[in-house]
C-alpha cells in the first residue's frame, strides 16, 4: 500500500474479479474502505445467462457472504435492472428474494430501456412498461429499507469521516462520508472540509464532532 494513504475505496468491482488474491488484499489492508459496489443486475440465473453475465447467483452470493464475514460492518451496493427482456414474474421474485437475503446497504435500480443495435433490443419477450415501473418501484423500496436499516445499525458508533467540501443545502451542516459510504451531517467549521474528522453517530443519523479540528 502507499505510505500515508488513509483510505482507498474501490468503485464498481465485477464479480469475476474477486479472486483469492484480491480477497486477501481487501480484507487484510487497513486502508481499504469497508465499502464495495458489486453489480448484480438480476437474481435469476436464467436472466444472467441471457445477459451473458459471467457469474451465477451462487457465485455472487458466495462473494458477498465472504466479504460480510470478513467485514461485519460492510457498506454494500449493487446495480439491478428491472424488466430485462424475457424476465418473468418468477425471475423478478428471485431477484427480490436474493436482495432480501444479502446485506445490501443501498441499490442502484435501472428500469430496462432499449438501446438501438443491441442484442437485448432485438430479443422477443419485452416486458411492458407498466410492469417494469412496478418492479423498479419495488426494488427501490427494498433498497431504501436496506439503507435505513444500515443507518440505524450505525447509531452510537464512533466513525472517522471524510468531510465533503459543500454543506448540506437544507440544514447547512457539514457532511462527512464514512468508510461505509454513508453520509453523516454534523456541526462544525468550514476549516474541516476536505479533512478527516471523528464523529459519534446519533440515533437519527446525525453526528457529533469528537475530533478533527485542524492543528
Amino acid at each position: 500500500m502507499i505510505r500515508g494513504l488513509r483510505w482507498l475505496r474501490l468503485s464498481s468491482v465485477l464479480p469475476a474479479y474477486f479472486t483469492d488474491e484480491l480477497f486477501e488484499v481487501l480484507t487484510g489492508a487497513p486502508a481499504i474502505a469497508p465499502h464495495f459496489h458489486v453489480p448484480l443486475q438480476s437474481g435469476s440465473d436464467r436472466v444472467l445467462r441471457t445477459m451473458r453475465r459471467p457469474y451465477s447467483v451462487r457465485m455472487y452470493r458466495a462473494i458477498v457472504e465472504r466479504l460480510a464475514a470478513a467485514m461485519p460492518v460492510l457498506g454494500l451496493g449493487a446495480d439491478v435492472i428491472a424488466g430485462f427482456p424475457g424476465e418473468t414474474a418468477d425471475d423478478a421474485a428471485a431477484t427480490e428474494a436474493l436482495i432480501e437475503a444479502l446485506p445490501f446497504t443501498y441499490l442502484h435500480v435501472f428500469p430496462y430501456s432499449d438501446r438501438t443495435g443491441t442484442e437485448a433490443a432485438a430479443r422477443s419477450g419485452h416486458v411492458d412498461r407498466a410492469t417494469i415501473a412496478r418492479q423498479a418501484a419495488r426494488l427501490r423500496a427494498l433498497g431504501a429499507a436496506k439503507a435505513l436499516a444500515f443507518r440505524r445499525a450505525l447509531a452510537d458508533r464512533i466513525e472517522d469521516v471524510l468531510v465533503l467540501e459543500t454543506r448540506d443545502p437544507a440544514t447547512r451542516a457539514l457532511v462527512g462520508l464514512t468508510g461505509h459510504y454513508v453520509e453523516v451531517p454534523f456541526d462544525g467549521p468550514d476549516a474541516l472540509m476536505r479533512r478527516t474528522a471523528r464523529v459519534r453517530i446519533g440515533p437519527a443519523g446525525r453526528g457529533e464532532l469528537l475530533e478533527g479540528l485542524p492543528q
